[in-house]
């Protein structure tokens, strides 16, 4: 999935604090959906994959 790649790449850009940095701005993307979500009153739609 999307968050999954996305944790992937974040964890490999550190030596140190690895999953705590990764877990932390995966979560805060995934904050921002949510919340624009509920702004917008609109369901979730996965974007298309190339």
């Amino acid at each position: 999935t999307e968050y999954k790649r996305f944790y992937d790449i974040k964890y490999k850009e550190v030596n140190r604090n690895q999953h705590k940095r990764a877990l932390a701005l995966t979560a805060r993307k995934f904050a921002r959906l949510v919340y624009s979500m509920l702004k917008t009153n609109q369901l979730y739609k996965a974007p298309v994959s190339k």
